[in-house]
């Protein structure tokens, strides 16, 4: 009965939004974080489809080829998977899992990101201006869930969603992490900070951060020749739904990391340039208020570095500033971040 049960529950298909996903294998793994869509992307893909939740509490273990069998079920979504299953025959099915190791079998494995700024542009329902657009993405952040909320609401809907879903082990090395976003650190020194709050093994501690990572909430940037890296949570957002300490440079450089890595398998770090793209020879400065004229002055160190590294071209994103100029060999383009947010897929900046 614990499978027939979940058939009783409508769902209801109003509002869904379109993903980039905007097309599914037959057989499915969706993974991602927590509220970063997964349901609402397989319901806006499937039409008369079963849907079981298997991180209900009601949920008991259940043969699941007879369920689907006796039912003559087409096409299936299951969330969360905490048992092991063996599926009948089926069209069409969805696997949704918010744990990064979780496989099943040889379901294609499709990762989902939480918003970024294209898709959050069309999940608003206001007819705003593109600066409006912009200035909301960076108050409110990638949750789909927090599109239409007030910035007040949007970081209270973030903690509510992290209180059901972390340890409190989690919540606090969050909380250490929102404190060190963009900035050089290591677990061990992470560690040493979450011990003046609690008391816990360091193996314990360091299961923890991997438990963050492996829940897609956190990840990290390496330095492009140096065993060092950064922090940068999944959704930018969540360092100001952690602490009241504001920090706009290090939020406006998460926003562009996780960007970058949507497009990017791989991005690096360097003291001058905050981001490396190796396969596209490219350098990126997170440099919101900077103009021409600054950068120029910084343009023969950064042009040597540049070199250093194997790259001919730096883009500088800032809020408002616009321009080409070279040094040395290297080319280095100004581009407002709103425009490049729009065309970084394009890679037309050039």
């Amino acid at each position: 009965m614990s499978l027939e049960s979940f058939l009783q529950f409508k769902i209801s298909k109003d509002g869904l939004k379109p993903r980039k996903l905007d097309s599914l294998p037959r057989f499915a793994l969706i993974c991602g974080a927590i509220s970063s869509g997964k349901k609402s992307l397989a319901f806006y893909n499937l039409d008369d489809f079963a849907y079981i939740d298997m991180s209900d509490l009601r949920f008991i273990n259940a043969d699941f080829k007879s369920f689907i069998e006796k039912n003559n079920i087409k096409n299936l979504i299951i969330n969360e998977p905490c048992t092991e299953f063996e599926l009948g025959n089926l069209e069409r099915c969805y696997i949704l899992s918010s744990n990064k190791n979780y496989s099943y079998k040889d379901f294609i494995k499709i990762k989902l990101d939480f918003l970024d700024y294209e898709e959050f542009i069309s999940f608003s329902k206001k007819n705003y201006s593109p600066s409006e657009h912009l200035s909301n993405y960076l108050l409110l952040g990638q949750n789909p869930a927090n599109v239409e909320l007030s910035a007040l609401n949007a970081a209270l809907n973030t903690q509510k969603i992290l209180k059901q879903s972390l340890s409190e082990n989690e919540i606090i090395a969050l909380k250490e992490l929102a404190l060190k976003i963009g900035t050089q650190t290591s677990i061990l020194n992470l560690f040493k900070e979450f011990l003046k709050h609690k008391k816990i093994s360091k193996n314990d501690f360091f299961k923890c951060i991997y438990s963050l990572e492996d829940k897609f909430l956190l990840h990290w940037v390496k330095h492009i020749d140096k065993n060092l890296k950064k922090p940068y949570f999944c959704d930018f957002s969540m360092k100001n739904s952690l602490s009241f300490k504001k920090d706009f440079s290090k939020t406006y450089e998460n926003l562009i990391a996780n960007e970058l890595l949507m497009v990017y398998d791989e991005i690096f770090y360097d003291y001058d340039i905050s981001f490396i793209i190796k396969s596209a020879n490219l350098g990126i400065l997170c440099e919101a208020f900077t103009n021409k004229d600054f950068i120029k002055l910084k343009s023969k160190k950064l042009s040597k570095r540049a070199k250093d590294l194997g790259i001919n071209q730096i883009l500088v994103l800032s809020l408002n500033e616009q321009f080409k100029d070279s040094f040395d060999g290297v080319k280095f383009i100004g581009q407002t971040l709103n425009t490049w947010l729009i065309s970084k897929e394009l890679n037309d900046w050039d």
